[in-house]
Parts: C-alpha cells; sequence; structure tokens
C-alpha cells in the first residue's frame, strides 16, 4: 500500500486552522465564492458580513482553474459590510475573480510565504521523510556497464535496491528505416502482428541507444512504429531495437546485487560490473530514496505526514516573527519551540518504513589474478 499523500491545499489550510486564523474559524469549508461585481481592485462575497475593516491587513488567495486567476495573491487594505475587500494594488484584467473561483483569507503570514515554507520542510526534511521512488526509465544497453543517473526526475539520494526486467515475449531487430523528426521508425523485416500499445520499444546499440518508447500504433505492413513520443536522437541503421510486452508476467524481475555506485549519498554514477547479456534492451529498475519534489501548484502532492509538515511550518513561521518587536518576542519564541517540539515528537513515534535495502556485492569471477584467488599457493 502506498503511502498516504498530502496537497499543497491541504498542508495550507490545515496550518491555518491549526493557527486559528479568524477565515478559518468562521468558513467551515475554508474556502467561499466570490460574487459577480468583482473589480480589479476590488472582490466581493456576500457571505462576509463581518464588522468594517474585519479583514484588513489579511491577504486573499484566489484558486481557479483559469491559470490567469489561479494563485491570485493580495494584501488586503480595507473591508467594508457589505462584503467588500480592497485590495493593496489592481490586479489585470484577465484576473479579476468570477463565480466560478474560490477564495481563503489569511492572517499574519501571506500565502505565499506559507507555501515557502512547505516547501522548506518537504524538501530539507527528506532525511526524516525520504520520498520512496521506482524508477524503470534506464534501459539496459549492449557493452555498457556504467548508467547515469542525473537524469532521474527526482534524483536519488540513496539507491535501496536494482532489479533487471525479463521477459518471454522480446524481439530483436535492427533500424532499417525511420522519420528525420523521429515520429517512426522500425526494421522492415519484422513481423509487428499481435504488438498493441501494452508494447514498449527501446534503443540498446549504436546511434539513439538508451531511449525507452510506448507504442502508440504499429503499421503491419510497413513494420513502422509510431511511438507515443518520438525519439530526441535520432537512430541510424547501426541501431539495435527491442520490442517486448512489459504486461507478461511469465518470469519476474530479478534482483541484481553486482553493482556499485560513485557515491552512496546523491549518486551520479551506476556501475554494473557483469554485463547482463540476457536482458538487452530491457530495463533497470531502481528503487530508492530521494528528495520530495517542492510543490508549485495547490494540487501537488508530498508523502510527508501533514501533521509533521503542520507542526514544523507553524515553528517556522512563528520564528520568523520572534524578531519583529520585544511585546511579542517571548510568545513567538516559545510556539515556535512547542510546534518544533511536536513535530519531532510526531517523527520519533512514526518514522518512515524504508524498503529493505540490497547488500551489494562483487561476483566471484570480478576477482582475478593469483592474489585474489582462493588458493594463491598452488597447494
Amino acid at each position: 500500500m502506498a503511502e498516504p499523500t498530502y496537497t499543497r491545499k491541504e498542508l495550507r489550510r490545515a496550518i491555518c486552522a491549526e493557527a486559528r486564523m479568524e477565515f478559518y474559524k468562521r468558513y467551515p469549508d475554508y474556502e467561499l465564492t466570490p460574487d459577480s461585481d468583482c473589480s480589479t481592485t476590488t472582490l466581493k462575497c456576500s457571505k462576509l458580513v463581518q464588522a468594517a475593516n474585519s479583514w484588513k491587513s489579511s491577504y486573499i488567495w484566489v484558486m481557479s482553474t483559469d491559470n490567469a486567476r489561479d494563485g491570485l495573491e493580495r494584501y488586503i487594505t480595507a473591508s467594508g459590510t457589505d462584503g467588500s475587500l480592497t485590495l493593496e494594488w489592481p490586479c489585470d484584467t484577465d484576473q479579476v475573480p468570477s463565480t466560478d473561483d474560490t477564495f481563503e483569507i489569511i492572517s499574519m503570514w501571506p500565502p505565499s510565504f506559507i507555501h515557502e515554507k512547505i516547501n522548506d520542510v518537504v524538501r530539507d526534511e527528506f532525511r526524516v521523510y525520504p520520498n520512496v521512488v521506482t524508477d524503470e526509465s534506464i534501459v539496459i544497453q549492449e557493452e555498457k556497464l556504467e548508467y547515469d543517473l542525473t537524469g532521474l526526475v527526482p534524483l536519488p539520494w540513496q539507491i535501496l535496491q536494482v532489479y533487471v526486467e525479463r521477459t518471454t515475449s522480446g524481439l530483436y531487430g535492427t533500424i532499417t528505416s525511420w522519420s528525420t523528426d523521429g515520429s517512426q521508425f522500425g526494421d522492415t523485416t519484422m513481423d509487428l502482428s499481435g504488438i498493441d500499445t501494452d508494447w514498449k520499444a527501446s534503443f540498446y546499440y549504436g546511434s539513439g541507444a538508451g531511449q525507452l518508447f510506448s507504442i502508440q500504433s504499429v503499421d503491419t505492413a510497413t513494420s513502422l512504429i509510431t511511438p507515443a513520443a518520438p525519439a530526441t536522437d535520432m537512430p541510424g541503421t547501426d541501431t539495435k531495437l527491442m520490442l517486448w510486452d512489459p504486461t507478461d508476467q511469465d518470469l519476474a524481475w530479478y534482483p541484481y546485487l553486482y553493482c556499485r555506485f560513485d557515491q552512496t549519498e546523491f549518486p551520479d554514477k551506476l556501475y554494473l560490473y557483469e554485463d547482463p547479456s540476457a536482458s538487452y534492451g530491457l530495463r533497470l529498475r531502481l528503487v530508492y530514496l530521494a528528495q520530495s519534489t517542492e510543490m508549485e501548484a495547490d494540487s501537488d502532492v508530498t508523502t510527508v505526514p501533514k501533521y509533521f509538515v503542520v507542526h514544523k511550518v507553524l515553528a517556522m513561521l512563528h520564528d520568523s516573527l520572534a524578531e519583529d518587536n520585544r511585546a511579542d518576542h517571548r510568545h513567538h519564541t516559545t510556539t515556535a519551540e512547542k510546534h518544533d517540539q511536536l513535530a519531532r515528537d510526531f517523527a520519533a513515534r512514526n518514522p518512515r518504513r524504508i524498503p529493505q535495502r540490497f547488500l551489494w556485492q562483487e561476483p566471484r569471477s570480478y576477482a582475478t589474478g593469483r592474489a585474489l584467488q582462493i588458493n594463491p599457493l598452488d597447494w
């Protein structure tokens, strides 16, 4: 079962509710819908029935399916009893909130600052709550023992497991025809009958080697393959092609222990001790730990537990106010310490469960020379 995920919107609302902001105490849905008579300088909502200037010095955050309006943030300089919120500076005409949108009112900190602190926690606390990633994008190439890991997304922190794919449905060929834009390629001598969109293709030797493709369609008359995305590096007549059905479950992925990395943490290179010739054109599966990626939109998700993020962020937010003035220094300092302790206690009680780590080995055949033989003196 996968780890639970939390959206940025869910985390922001939990933080604001925990901070007991007025909007989140008064409106249980944590959002309202603007009226139809908003302008570039005013947002109106008939449900904002509080006294004049109740929302002054707060911030609005607009959520919309329209990219122009989504994420609109403005400081509120005044609010009226008619539900109007005066914006500190006008928005563009295409950013005027509509009845299709929703909004929140956030106190004390700008929503963008809260989002920044959420990303700080998600990114920097990866040693406490790393992201567990499974990648199957690396193609096993002929006569190649060194593989670059810098193209993986997210970048690996520590590699836990490596597997080699196996199949009974593989077809091998050599590229004889291809389009100049990489949108089609194939071996005109191959029989593509029976191949469908479940299949995958790869270049495992020669020009363009290392590319992996999902199949969009095949032309059995010309033996040409149309991939879902075109080749970025063009093949040539020296390019070897592999086709296989990854849904074929006759053979399981094989745990591969005979490998090493250029460094234990944040490796750039994977080195195989032996050439897995039986799996040319198939894939390597890497299970690794990584930093969680930053969340740029409200719909983006993280697996870092909500409780931990909420209290860690509140600790950082209150710490940011500790030096504002002497009167509030003690309050914000003690509140920051309280939330930080709650986050640490939660992490101690609820550690991330990490998959088993393989014990990397050197094959017996790799140890050569008399000094490394089991019987060095020929006894």
